[in-house]
């Protein structure tokens, strides 16, 4: 009959492209300033500077950001 449709859990670590691509309904530039404090908060001996370069996010700090916003389309909550 009809199938239903699976969720694809996280992953355990992602870039912030790729992050940015499943949010599209939140502005870029403010998105950015709350990805970089939930790093800094994360990893408080980052500094602004060295978050701002930082590329890649880890499992803790995307679920940060999923326990804040929700998990985005098509994933569920629970990680690889």
């Amino acid at each position: 009959m009809f199938e239903k449709e699976t969720l694809k859990p996280l992953p355990c670590g992602a870039k912030k492209q790729k992050i940015f691509k499943w949010y599209p309904m939140e502005p870029e530039k403010n998105f950015r300033k709350f990805i970089h404090s939930i790093q800094i908060e994360s990893n408080p001996h980052l500094s602004v500077y060295s978050a701002i370069r930082r590329r890649h996010l880890n499992r803790k700090e995307i679920k940060k950001i999923v326990d804040l916003i929700g998990p985005p389309e098509g994933y569920s909550e629970n990680f690889k």
